[in-house]
């Protein structure tokens, strides 16, 4: 089995002309970057500023057609990851995994994170992409 994994939006944004922003962004909001917050889910399902649906892409460069989920060895008191497909919305686990993706064909994927019930922190989360033949 073969799959290639590519962002969606592989282009660079361009300043405007001069080289600068119009706006000063600065001091507008008072923001504190650290992440997502406490007891929430997440759902990134594209890129900002792009009109395409997913933030990479699956694609199926083997023989045959394939199922796509996503697995999380370690999900005690860390955030729960989990990859959807940016189409449908659906969750793909183990359990329910994409449609058939078909040779040369590709899912557009989003990530789900899940921080209920776990403690403010940094994390190093590790999120394993399967695929899985589909019988004919």
């Amino acid at each position: 089995m073969m799959l290639i994994l590519t962002a969606v939006r592989n282009r660079a944004i361009s300043p405007p002309r001069g080289g600068e922003d119009a706006h000063d962004y600065s001091h507008q909001y008072e923001t504190d970057p650290e992440g997502v917050g406490s007891e929430s889910i997440y759902r990134f399902g594209s890129d900002a500023g792009d009109d395409e649906s997913g933030l990479f892409k699956v694609k199926n460069q083997g023989t045959q057609s394939v199922k796509i989920y996503s697995t999380q060895e370690d999900t005690d008191g860390v955030p729960t990851v989990t990859m959807f497909d940016a189409k449908t919305g659906k969750l793909l686990t183990e359990s329910s995994p994409s449609n058939p993706i078909e040779v040369g064909d590709e899912l557009r994927a989003g990530l789900e994170i899940d921080t209920q019930d776990v403690d403010i922190s940094s994390y190093n989360v590790h999120l394993t992409i399967n695929a899985v033949a589909t019988s004919d």
